[in-house]
């Protein structure tokens, strides 16, 4: 075979890609890069030599081709609008889900487990990954966050609670929150969670300009849209009650990207996507995803840069 598809726990990527890119196999590996730091930049590292024989490495996260993700960035980077309209002034990603693993992951151990599962590793990383595509690569600065392990931090379980930030370069914070088990008295969050759909689990990167327009790419591929008054509005509650305005279901309109990840995998190979903008995400674009990632879990609240 010419190129093989690793979709292994996080934790046996480094061996299986240097495995496959000594034996000169183009490789599709599944999100995210690793399990450590460690094993991330070795992978880095292998891929990178790889490429110099004309052997490449690809990852399998398709928020870079999500049509939601892009017309989120198309609609920030709008030319056409005033200079400071959709200057975003308030960021958030939330994540909450009603168990974890989800049901239809429940026979799978190691996503319970914090070495290889979790919900920030299993379902943050794309969120993550939407943020670089949206405000650029090497946007974000620093990260921090505190995270709550349901059998404390000597255990093995991964986390159940994650309040973080992300700072950008440019200033903004991107608060995340990741919950797992909704609390049945937070009705706003239960709301939510009933509101994004996904079987009650809650996938929201949320993003409010200057102009007061709201855009929030949910449920991975869905993107909506809601116009407040910002000097009326003064509370969270007030902002719920303003209604969403649905722009795009990529669901419905060529899928999240994983396609792409594979296609443009193929034509790098074949040298046919030089000077294209669609490109493959490489080991180093989710290696700076990790770094986000990995801050997030280790910080413990203090600020890591990444």
């Amino acid at each position: 075979c010419d190129m093989v598809y690793i979709g292994t726990t996080p934790s046996s990527h480094r061996e299986l890609v240097e495995r496959a890119l000594t034996a000169k196999r183009h490789v599709l590996l599944e999100k995210p890069l690793a399990s450590t730091p460690s094993d991330a930049d070795a992978i880095v590292t292998a891929a990178e030599t790889a490429r110099k024989i004309g052997v490449h490495l690809g990852l399998n996260i398709g928020m870079r081709w999500n049509p939601a993700t892009q017309l989120l960035r198309k609609l920030l980077t709008d030319t056409s609008s005033d200079d400071n309209e959709h200057t975003v002034v308030r960021a958030s990603l939330t994540l909450r889900f009603r168990r974890w693993p989800r049901e239809w992951q429940q026979g799978a151990a190691w996503c319970a487990k914090r070495v290889d599962g979790g919900p920030l590793r299993e379902c943050g990383t794309h969120y993550l990954a939407a943020v670089r595509e949206v405000f650029g690569p090497g946007a974000v600065a620093r990260v921090r966050a505190t995270v709550v392990y349901p059998d404390g931090a000597a255990g093995v379980l991964a986390e159940s609670r994650v309040d973080g930030e992300l700072e950008l370069r440019n200033g903004l914070i991107v608060r995340v929150t990741v919950s797992v088990d909704v609390d049945d008295n937070d009705g706003a969050a239960r709301a939510s969670a009933a509101a994004a759909g996904a079987g009650g689990d809650c996938y929201e990167l949320e993003l409010e300009t200057k102009s007061g327009t709201v855009w929030q790419l949910y449920d991975f591929v869905k993107l909506r849209q809601r116009k407040i008054n910002t000097q009326a509005l003064e509370s969270d509650e007030q902002h719920d009650t303003v209604q969403w305005k649905d722009l795009i279901d990529a669901g419905k309109e060529g899928g999240y990207g994983r396609t792409e990840s594979v296609t443009t995998l193929c034509d790098r190979v074949r040298g046919i996507d030089v000077g294209t903008k669609s490109t493959i995400v490489t080991a180093q674009d989710g290696r700076e995803v990790q770094r986000m990632l990995d801050g997030l879990l280790v910080s413990n609240g203090e600020w890591v840069s990444v």
